[in-house]
């Protein structure tokens, strides 16, 4: 297998060095396509914190309703607590979650009863950290590792502060350890399709000693007890704090065990502060989105545009934890048992298989391979190889166009080697934008990116588009550096006139430039755009 666990790793030694409003990362809007309104007939998104690939992602949760599949919606108003998640929509429903909730003189355990009110003008959202304020106060904060986080409680007025502990659904234990801190077990809330012995082992640490604490189950508390098992327990710690102090929460998991999850955390965290974590997080967004570096367009269009790198950079995501050896480890979704191998899992490749893989390509070169080996992997794991598998999507999709309407405008270039397509992918791609209401899937992410630059990938080649920037840079990971430049450029210059292809000064007259010209080459195209189409101009399209 070929392994890319150091370009995984390196961009945390790489510090972002610009400032905000030059930030990729903080360009990102997680909360687009967030709003679910009732008769919506697709799933919503998550606003996800989490680093890409994450092997867990955290969410506020809105929902009053553990059964519910919606976890976090814009239209809601109230946050129950701060989950734990394996998923990035309601497409799918969650496995192995659990939630955290900061309240204040009162403990609620029930869903629905201890809700706090907030406003979206309180809450910021990044890839690298989450911020809510509720109208009571509480400010609550977390930053992501790959298999942990760090979170952060203020509490306005003091006095009697909780924070609660909620498995969400399904078979569970808890262990309060007062002298170490910590919280400790184990959650289940599957999905219907795992082993028998699966669960998703935490560690909770406080920084700082608590006061009481207890469990609970549905309504029923249970002050001092340290430990419950059983359908859905919870527990709870109470701190005695004065005005306006902050509690800091360090939260990690594992798929093996109890042990596994304190070296995760002892591995990802090592006693960082939260502004350390929170920086190294950043830099790791950073780096990998600033491998395609965007000049021109307007503000929303360059946000548009790192939304949908961030929201194609969720999947698929790492399952594999590190022994203290260091060699990759991981539990199977399939037979339950353990493997000394990388494993990557949830993979959401369908309409937009080419244009997902090809950004990996670009983006972290191996990948797809690691991907691919893992497939394998599970399928002598046992997993079923139906109509819905990655091996599906991974093969079939391989060798075959998607039918989905943002690729049929680049099978209009086949077709007829018109122009019309030039101003049909712009005209699409004004449809595209950051709002709560805008449901952005990692498929249709992946063709707003390669539409916005120029360029589609096809079978063994890049089709030319109309590049909705001015300039992208796309630096591979070997530091050659590949320049698309749109002269003359403008919402109303949507046809291509002209395309110079690296050091030639004659028009370049194919519509399509090979796939290994592009990758991992120093090279360059320049467009150069017109208000109308020139409809003597004829591009040989591919074959």
């Amino acid at each position: 297998m070929k392994n890319i666990f150091f370009l995984l790793s390196i961009v945390v030694y790489l510090p972002f060095t610009g400032n905000a409003q030059t930030s990729p990362a903080n360009k990102v809007n997680p909360l687009t396509g967030s709003q679910w309104n009732t008769g919506d007939n697709t799933a919503n998104y998550y606003p996800i914190v989490g680093l890409f690939f994450g092997m867990n992602y955290w969410t506020a949760q809105t929902t009053s309703d553990n059964e519910d599949k919606i976890v976090y919606n814009y239209a809601a108003s109230k946050i129950s607590g701060f989950r734990q998640t394996q998923q990035t929509s309601s497409k799918y429903e969650d496995y192995g979650a659990f939630a955290l909730m900061p309240m204040s003189d009162t403990l609620i355990t029930d869903c629905n009863k201890r809700t706090a009110s907030f406003e979206h003008y309180n809450e910021k959202a990044y890839p690298y950290y989450y911020r809510v304020r509720f109208d009571n106060g509480i400010v609550s904060e977390i930053t992501p590792t790959e298999r942990a986080a760090i979170m952060r409680f203020k509490y306005p007025y003091g006095g009697k502060s909780y924070l609660l502990l909620d498995v969400i659904k399904g078979k569970s234990k808890v262990e309060i350890i007062p002298v170490e801190r910590k919280i400790v077990g184990y959650c289940t809330n599957p999905n219907g399709e795992l082993p028998e012995n699966f669960a998703k082992y935490f560690v909770i640490k406080l920084l700082r000693q608590f006061n009481d604490y207890g469990t609970w189950h549905k309504n029923t508390i249970a002050q001092g007890q340290l430990t419950a098992e059983g359908d859905a327990v919870g527990a709870w710690i109470m701190l005695n704090l004065n005005a306006n102090e902050i509690v800091t929460v360090e939260v990690t998991s594992s798929f093996i065990s109890i042990e596994q999850a304190e070296q995760n955390l002892a591995k990802e965290l090592n006693y960082k502060t939260f502004e350390t974590a929170k920086q190294e997080a950043q830099n790791r967004w950073e780096t990998i989105l600033k491998r395609i570096a965007i000049e021109g367009g307007t503000d929303d269009e360059q946000q548009l545009f790192y939304t949908c790198m961030y929201r194609a950079l969720l999947f698929p995501r790492i399952q594999h934890e590190f022994d203290p050896s260091g060699n990759p480890v991981h539990y199977s979704f399939y037979d339950g048992k353990l493997y000394n191998r990388p494993m990557y899992n949830n993979n959401v490749l369908n309409g937009g298989y080419k244009a997902v893989k090809t950004l990996f390509d670009l983006l972290l070169p191996g990948l797809y391979q690691d991907v691919y080996d893992s497939y394998l992997n599970a399928i002598n794991e046992g997993k079923k190889n139906d109509t819905n598998s990655v091996h599906s999507q991974l093969c079939a999709l391989a060798f075959a166009n998607s039918t989905n309407v943002y690729e049929q405008a680049y099978r209009q270039a086949y077709i007829n080697k018109s122009q019309g397509m030039q101003k049909n992918i712009r005209s699409l791609l004004t449809g595209f934008t950051n709002s709560p209401s805008f449901k952005l899937s990692e498929e249709s992410a992946s063709w707003c990116i390669f539409s916005s630059i120029g360029l589609y990938p096809a079978d063994s080649v890049f089709i030319l588009g109309s590049p909705l920037f001015d300039k992208t840079t796309i630096t591979f990971p070997d530091r050659k550096t590949f320049v698309i430049s749109a002269e003359d450029n403008s919402p109303e210059n949507v046809y291509v006139e002209k395309v110079f292809f690296n050091s030639n000064s004659t028009d370049y007259t194919k519509l399509h430039i090979p796939y290994n010209e592009i990758i991992n080459s120093d090279g360059t195209i320049h467009f150069i755009m017109s208000p109308a189409a020139d409809t003597t101009l004829t591009r040989e399209a591919p074959i």
